[in-house]
This record gives C-alpha cells, structure tokens and sequence, in this order.
C-alpha cells in the first residue's frame, strides 16, 4: 500500500462539525474524484446535503447519529467488544501506540475513528497496521453499515420511545446520509487492503473474544500480535 495522507483525510467524514468542515468535504470530494471516481460518486449526496446545512444542522445531525440517541458508534473498542474487559485492554494498548507516535487524540478516546484512521497513514509498523485493519477497523465500520437498516432503525426508534418517551426526529434516521461516507470508507479499505485480506477469514460478525493487541510489540516488524 503507498504511503499517503489518504485515511487522514477521510477521517474528516467523521469529526464533530466545525466551521472548517465544508473546505475539508470539498478538499476529500476533490480527492475522490480523481482516485476513486466510482466511491465519489456514491459520496455526492452527503458532501451536497451537508454543504447545504448550517453549522447548528450538522451538529444536531452528528449529535443525533452518535451521541444521543445514537444510531451508531465511532469508538471502535465499544463496537467490537461492548462493555466486556477486552474493551479496556484494547483502549490501554491503542492508548499507547497514538502516543507512542504523537498522534493527538484528545479529548475523544484513543479508539476513535478518526484517530484510528490517522493513526493508518502515520504509523511505522506494517504488520501493526495490517491487524488493526482487518480485526477492528472493517468488522466495526461493516458493524455500522448494518445500523442503517431499516429494520434495525425501527428497532430503535421504537425502544427510545419506550424508554425515554421521546419526541425522535425521524428523518435523521431513515435515510441518514451518514451510511453513505461509512460505505465508502469500507470499499476503499478493501480496496486499499486487498493484498492482506483473506475473504474467508473476515467474518460479518464482530469478533467479540479477540483482545486485539493483548501482547502486541508494533514497532517489531519481526514479531506477530497475539490476540487470543
């Protein structure tokens, strides 16, 4: 895989909406164009849509995707390993490998998509890289790919209202246009991954008891992550 800022960029997708968020959509869109005309154009609508909002719009929308009344996650560690321990051994080691190359990651956890995505440009080792794609960063965007449906979306919807009696603005669920950026991050990192990815060997569940970098030294080329 060439060495470039490529997933450091796409990382914008994903970070809280900020007055220079439409100069960054703009800039990725250009991208894309050019390397992945095909991913472009599935990308349109959301680079459209949310040039067209105001700032207050793409907050709540954000807000309303993965924070309150989350539709879905950017913490992969939760994704994959929900509230068991292995969470916590995951958030320790990623924790040391973001500043182990001074990848500023606060005030978000170490595992956020973004940082994680950064994380893939900049860190030196291969093989570290290598796992962390295919034993986290796929299964959990594919994981979130599946939120979007619609049977999941009426699932719940139904449990907040339930729960918490809530007045829900549905169409931030039902055509949320963030499905749109995860679908295109995964079809770029098959694409850029290829050459490592065994079809067979990545499932489309969440590999819940692999503790991803339990007794990993990322920097040694020569040694292999034992995750069981």
């Amino acid at each position: 895989m060439q060495h470039t800022p490529l997933f450091s960029l796409l990382a914008e997708w994903f970070r809280y909406p900020s007055p220079q968020m439409n100069n960054k959509l703009l800039e990725c869109q250009v991208f894309l164009n050019t390397r992945y005309p095909q991913q472009a154009r599935m990308l349109l609508p959301f680079t459209e849509r949310f040039l067209e909002m105001n700032l207050d719009q793409k907050e709540e929308l954000y807000t309303k995707t993965f924070d309150i009344q989350a539709l879905c996650y950017l913490d992969l560690g939760y994704i994959i390993f929900g509230e068991d321990y292995k969470r916590g051994v995951f958030l320790m080691n990623m924790k040391k490998e973001q500043e182990l190359i001074g990848n500023d990651y606060l005030p978000e956890l170490p595992d956020h998509l973004c940082h994680v995505l950064t994380l893939l440009d900049i860190h030196p080792g291969k093989r570290f890289v290598e796992e962390l794609v295919s034993r986290i960063v796929i299964p959990a965007i594919r994981q979130n790919i599946s939120e979007f449906e619609s049977a999941r979306v009426d699932l719940k919807l139904q449990s907040l209202k339930k729960k918490h009696n809530a007045i829900l603005q549905e169409e931030y669920y039902y055509g949320n246009i963030y499905q749109l950026p995860f679908k295109v991050l995964l079809d770029i990192l098959l694409e850029e991954y290829a050459h490592i990815l065994d079809k067979k060997a990545i499932r489309e569940e969440i590999p819940a008891t692999v503790a991803f970098l339990k007794s990993c030294t990322s920097l040694d080329e020569t040694q292999t992550c034992s995750c069981n």
